[in-house]
């Protein structure tokens, strides 16, 4: 069994960002597969013309985020140990990968991994959450920032040391390392989100059968930009897939 898969979604991604990306899985100590679904509604393939290990798909429409993820996942849970998902605004040290999956050997209960998320000037995202309710969530988007900051202190578990391991029941999909065995057993991304909330609904299942773990000791960067600020289209899509959520895992309490 291979060690690693790794997949990347991508919708028209500046260039330059998914070179450091690729430079980062290239020079990694840890082997790993990459392969890349596009959902551009231009061919992006040139960008990896240079890369022949990499191995490219273009899905010819934007099926969504969760989606293409699944088109790579249903290849590679039955022939890899790992799989790691992965945004395409994200580089790492070279030894990153390598110590993630010794931790994950070393830990065999755990389904689901997050490292240190950093800016890329060093400042730590906080991307290790309790459970959202609905009222956190629309405070964030409504109330001014100084208001909303209670309820983001809670919900980003600011509270617990953000350089301490830790268990949490959700964790971003900006970099999702995963037990292949663990995707087995709960299945993959659900894809009636189209995007957002995919990553937290399948770490709530991976959450009921294996440990879901928050690992500071390797960081990675992310030049998150937190684009549904700005886009009215990704907003709406924001909201739909919270609405989903709500639906299925329930929307009491609301605070």
């Amino acid at each position: 069994m291979k060690r690693l898969a790794i997949s990347l979604v991508l919708y028209n991604n500046d260039a330059e960002e998914i070179g450091k990306l690729i430079h980062s899985i290239q020079q990694s100590t840890l082997q790993a597969d990459l392969f890349v679904v596009d959902n551009s509604p231009h061919d992006q393939s040139a960008l990896f013309r240079a890369h022949p290990g990499v191995q490219y798909f273009r899905s010819g429409k934007n099926i969504g985020y969760g989606s293409g993820h699944n088109l790579v996942m249903r290849r590679t849970i039955i022939s890899y140990e790992y799989h790691l998902v992965v945004n395409p605004d994200i580089y790492f040290d070279r030894d990153v990968l390598q110590r993630i999956a010794g931790y994950m050997d070393d830990n065999p209960d755990i389904g689901h991994l997050m490292p240190k998320i950093l800016f890329p000037d060093g400042r730590i995202q906080y991307l290790r959450k309790n459970l959202p309710r609905p009222w956190h969530l629309a405070a964030r988007r409504v109330l001014p920032k100084r208001l909303a900051e209670p309820w983001n202190y809670r919900y980003e578990m600011r509270y617990a040391d953000y350089h301490q391991t830790m268990e949490a029941p959700f964790l971003s999909g900006c970099f999702m390392f995963f037990r292949a065995s663990a995707l087995q057993r709960v299945g993959i991304f659900d894809q009636r989100y189209f995007l957002y909330f995919e990553d937290l609904d399948l770490t709530r299942r991976i959450g009921e059968h294996f440990r879901c773990v928050y690992f500071p000791e390797v960081a990675v960067f992310h030049n998150h930009k937190n684009e549904n600020q700005k886009n009215p289209a990704l907003l709406f899509h924001l909201i739909k897939s919270g609405v989903q959520y709500f639906n299925r895992y329930g929307w009491r309490p609301l605070w």
